[in-house]
């Protein structure tokens, strides 16, 4: 308790420091500590999800809504409980309420754009064994952060996920929804040709028309811009690189493409277990065998390719 020191005249003695002890008072009843942010923060770095909770709850009793503890707070609570373990219908419950009062409430619009994907994330997929999934309310969702943010980089995040749900949706026998996911990246990469995602979606495009609509011309032209922006997962490409070979060889006669994916195959992702068949496929296809480290006594450099002068018999 704060005692006021009454001298001659009723004048308050000491009244500064009963001031500077009644605003670290208030200080530390309203305003959440930064080392109690800072103990969340690392509660939520380390996937301890129930501490995160605690601590974050802690804070909420005391932070002004709207401030910017507040909705840090509530951002970090709404994605503790979408994230606990085992998940429930009430925590995906709580965090869908967090989420919703940062986009109703926060000033900071990274929050707000973040909270309203994760609340299409919640629609997309299942939490728990009962959770029934809502493509359409995740597109819905997705398709307001791009409405709201189209210049923000989060908006090719949102695209991306809004045309999946649509190719996720294998609506045999015409796919029709399918098609429209990829017309919608498409459309967004023809305005957006050098967003963060493109090659992703480059990549997302060329699976689908691969499987299940069996357009082999554009898979083939979707990889083809997937290998010209640089691969995401990079050394992990081979199957890719595989598949445009086979696709370019065996269904749409053009050699010089598959070879180039053979050759890529040997010589940037060896050990993807395809570098002994490519090069056996570049000797089919008439075509030079790369030196890779790791086949030099399979294949020495410069290898002649089958049917060229060194290699035929010559005629009686």
């Amino acid at each position: 308790m704060l005692v006021f020191v009454l001298g001659d005249g009723g004048r308050v003695k000491n009244l500064s420091i009963c001031l500077i002890l009644l605003s670290i008072c208030f200080a530390s009843r309203f305003a959440p500590a930064q080392d109690d942010l800072a103990g969340a923060r690392v509660s939520l770095a380390e996937l301890e999800w129930r501490g995160a909770i605690r601590r974050y709850t802690a804070i909420l009793e005391t932070a002004k809504p709207g401030s910017a503890e507040w909705t840090e707070a509530t951002y970090g609570l709404g994605i503790s409980h979408h994230h606990v373990q085992p998940p429930s219908s009430e925590t995906i419950s709580a965090a869908m309420r967090q989420y919703q009062q940062i986009i109703d409430q926060a000033s900071d619009q990274r929050y707000v754009a973040r909270a309203m994907m994760n609340v299409g994330r919640v629609h997309e997929l299942r939490d728990y064994s009962e959770d029934v999934v809502d493509l359409a309310k995740a597109r819905e969702a997705y398709e307001k952060v791009v409405a709201r943010f189209p210049n923000d980089p989060i908006a090719g995040e949102a695209v991306l996920r809004a045309a999946s749900t649509l190719v996720m949706a294998f609506d045999e026998p015409n796919y029709e929804q399918v098609k429209s996911g990829i017309t919608m990246l498409e459309k967004w990469l023809a305005a957006h040709p050098d967003d963060a995602l493109a090659s992703v979606m480059w990549q997302y495009i060329g699976d689908a028309y691969f499987r299940p609509l069996a357009d082999y011309e554009n898979a083939l032209r979707a990889y083809e811009n997937v290998d010209r922006l640089g691969w995401t997962d990079q050394g992990n490409q081979g199957p890719w690189y595989w598949r445009a070979a086979q696709l370019a060889e065996r269904f749409l006669d053009k050699p010089d493409i598959a070879a180039k994916y053979y050759a890529k195959i040997i010589m940037e992702t060896p050990n993807s277990g395809k570098a002994y068949e490519s090069m056996e496929s570049l000797r089919r296809l008439g075509k030079p065998v790369p030196s890779s480290p790791l086949f030099e006594t399979v294949a020495p450099s410069t290898q002649p390719a089958v049917g060229t002068a060194s290699t035929q018999r010559s005629k009686p």
